[in-house]
């Protein structure tokens, strides 16, 4: 696509995310009790990244994912059914705590299928989940199995009271890095449900943020036999440092007199680049959007550098345009079952 229509839908998406995470919960409470939670933040972090074992703890439960769902569609391509656990690596906040999706089964012989658990991309929500659906279909279509769930602070686990984060991006730090480690808890309890119910050919993909989230699951599970990247959230720096919509938790940072530079090395424990992977690099594939206004293609250079250079697809597409690219699509399903 060209950049004069993949870098304009960018940035309008740009400004709706900044939107959305105006004076939300946490931001917009004005207790004074919340002075110089950002460097309440970098303690709590500090302390997190000492243990990063224990912060990335591997859940203990695996969820009765296919034997207490319930079928809700049946297409000539496949069948759709919901389901609902509670959250292992429970939050604060009990409206967040029960993971909720779907799973999309071919007909014919789905455990034998590949199965490719999807995370979705920041700020999720609504109407969203109608792409997301078609995907599901035309991934059953090309003989792919697909499980899709919200995220933390996403679709049908997003807040609403007054002193509740609601949006995954807060002007707290602590907040936003709990949520990332309730994200990968959830990923790894849907995958031990899976395999529980006899699918052993299990991969994610992940896409922006779903991509982050994506590449710390990758780097902690043994089981995986594939995993791909869609324009990954692989700089969580570089996008607090430039980016309209993370501009409260700037303010927030600066008004506790925390520089960008001190709050990035707290996170360094959590930046792709940073993780040391179990899957070989044969069974890694990258989606790079050459026009993307939120993931720098420098940022996707670098990881796939320090991957030591997994297969990395480059698209003339944006952030966005990229999802609904039939190229992009077709070289991941090709993958998947390669």
């Amino acid at each position: 696509m060209l950049p004069v229509l993949a870098k304009p839908i960018d940035q309008i998406s740009a400004r709706l995310a900044t939107m959305s995470v105006r004076g939300n919960g946490v931001s917009a409470a004005r207790d004074e009790n919340r002075q110089n939670i950002s460097i309440a933040a970098l303690e709590q972090l500090d302390a997190w990244s000492r243990s990063p074992e224990e912060f990335f703890a591997a859940p203990t439960l695996a969820p009765a994912i296919l034997r207490s769902s319930r079928l809700v569609g049946v297409t000539t391509d496949c069948e759709r059914r919901v389901f609902e656990f509670p959250s292992e690596c429970a939050s604060p906040w009990r409206g967040n705590n029960t993971v909720r999706g779907w799973i999309c089964l071919t007909h014919s012989a789905p455990q034998s299928r590949p199965t490719v658990v999807i995370l979705h991309g920041w700020n999720h929500g609504g109407w969203q989940s109608v792409y997301y659906i078609g995907v599901c279909r035309w991934l059953a279509q090309r003989g792919i199995n697909s499980v899709f769930f919200d995220l933390p602070h996403h679709g049908s686990r997003r807040l609403a009271g007054r002193d509740e984060p609601r949006n995954f991006l807060t002007d707290n730090l602590a907040e936003g890095v709990r949520a990332v480690r309730q994200s990968v808890s959830d990923t790894r309890q849907v995958l031990r449900g899976l395999r529980a119910a006899g699918f052993g050919n299990l991969g994610v993909w992940g896409i922006s943020l779903g991509g982050w989230i994506g590449a710390l699951t990758m780097a902690r599970e043994d089981n995986l036999r594939f995993s791909a990247l869609t324009t990954p959230a692989a700089r969580l720096d570089e996008i607090i440092a430039a980016q309209p919509f993370a501009a409260s938790l700037r303010a927030r940072l600066e008004a506790d007199g925390v520089t960008l530079t001190d709050a990035a090395e707290r996170i360094g424990f959590l930046l792709p680049k940073n993780q040391r992977l179990r899957l070989s690099r044969e069974r890694i594939f990258l989606a790079s959007a050459q026009h993307d206004q939120f993931v720098s293609t420098a940022s996707m250079e670098e990881l796939w550098e320090n991957w030591a250079r997994p297969r990395l697809e480059r698209y003339a597409h944006g952030h966005i345009t990229i999802l609904v690219s039939p190229r992009a699509l077709t070289d991941l399903a090709r993958f998947i079952f390669a």
